[in-house]
């Protein structure tokens, strides 16, 4: 949704490819998600989501799309990008995709 109103309001124009990095990672050596700058996402490995945002006071917000992540272990796909037709989250290889970075 966050997609579709930035076109509308002119803010994101065409064409700006299948997904963005965010700035999200694993961390091999933490053994953990969390964004580049060091912000934690995750206290580990994560389960496969069901696709619905996480909004809670206890842990930091996620958008993962279902069954992501699916890199078994995380470092089989390691960087985080956004999908930008439906502002999910996916792990992927590192050298898979050419993404857009926000």
């Amino acid at each position: 949704d966050a997609v579709r109103k930035a076109r509308e309001a002119g803010e994101l124009s065409e064409p700006c490819g299948h997904g963005i990095w965010l700035g999200g990672r694993w961390d091999k050596a933490q053994k953990r998600w969390e964004w580049e700058d060091s912000v934690v996402l995750s206290d580990g490995p994560l389960e496969a989501s069901s696709g619905e945002p996480v909004v809670s006071p206890s842990r930091p917000f996620s958008n993962w799309a279902a069954g992501q992540p699916t890199g078994r272990p995380p470092e089989a796909e390691p960087w985080m990008y956004m999908e930008v037709d439906t502002g999910k989250w996916h792990d992927v290889q590192a050298e898979r995709y050419s993404l857009g970075i926000v």
